[in-house]
């Protein structure tokens, strides 16, 4: 059951991380943006949108491996 709830915190540091590098890199965008500029602003929110979906993932496949853990302990098989 610790190793899920490691999962579950790496789970959620990465998706904390994907938000907090979408404020950081991208911030506000530009009102008349060079190609280039736009071209970086549109990598910077896809590479935080993927950190965040992946530690969405990562924290909900830890939260499940948290309750079948704890419902096989109930139910006396262990784990």
């Amino acid at each position: 059951m610790a190793k899920m709830s490691v999962l579950a915190g790496i789970g959620l540091a990465l998706a904390v991380a994907g938000f907090v590098y979408g404020v950081v890199a991208v911030g506000v965008p530009t009102q008349d943006p060079t190609p280039a500029q736009a071209e970086s602003e549109r990598f910077n929110l896809a590479l935080s949108g993927w950190t965040m979906a992946v530690g969405g993932v990562v924290m909900v496949a830890g939260i499940v491996g948290m309750a079948v853990a704890a419902a096989r302990r109930a139910s006396g098989r262990g784990v």
